[in-house]
């Protein structure tokens, strides 16, 4: 398995940013582009689900068992190529990992309003990698945004349609020019 399409699965395993959704709600609900914040809004005051030292764990975990790994700029970790033959191996260590580590949980249930407010997040992401010059997707609306969360239980992220693309180094560039605002 190649380092993109392991980063990739981990992306999705995790529900931090799907990309095939993101694309999904970019495409539904680009009609018109919504009002961008003028400033970054205040901290989020709930958990959506992210978990920082996530890639952390992970990483450590599947080293002990025997397992190359390594930490992406992009908050995951990376796999090195994984033998045809070993990878019911890995993927099992994997998911043992994470019930050993308490990964396995679905993110916490957001209601609208929180997701409302994700949502003005993100627009300040986009905004920011717009202003860079990365040219992202269009975002969705805010239905859109909302209606995709409750469909798949993940909130777009505009860098999503980059992490699984670029090389560590551009994402390093992303997120040093770019931080991802919750």
């Amino acid at each position: 398995m190649s380092e993109r399409t392991n980063n990739l699965r981990n992306w999705v395993r995790r529900g931090t940013a799907i990309a095939v959704s993101s694309a999904v709600l970019a495409l539904a609900g680009c009609s018109a582009m919504p009002d961008l914040p003028a400033t970054k809004p205040a901290d989020l005051t709930f958990d959506v689900g992210l978990t920082p030292d996530f890639a952390t764990d992970m990483q450590a975990c599947l080293t002990e068992r025997g397992w190359a790994v390594s930490l992406g700029t992009d908050g995951s970790f990376i796999t090195d190529n994984i033998p045809n033959g070993q990878r019911d191996v890995y993927f099992a260590d994997e998911d043992d990992c994470r019930k050993q580590l308490g990964y396995d949980q679905p993110p916490p249930a957001l209601s609208d309003d929180q997701v409302r407010e994700a949502y003005q997040h993100g627009l300040w992401d986009w905004k920011c990698l717009d202003e860079n010059g990365y040219s992202p997707d269009p975002p969705p609306s805010e239905q859109t945004f909302v209606d995709g969360y409750h469909a798949t239980i993940t909130l777009w992220s505009p860098f999503s349609q980059y992490t699984a693309t670029l090389p560590q180094d551009d994402l390093g560039q992303l997120f040093s020019e770019c931080p991802r605002s919750y």
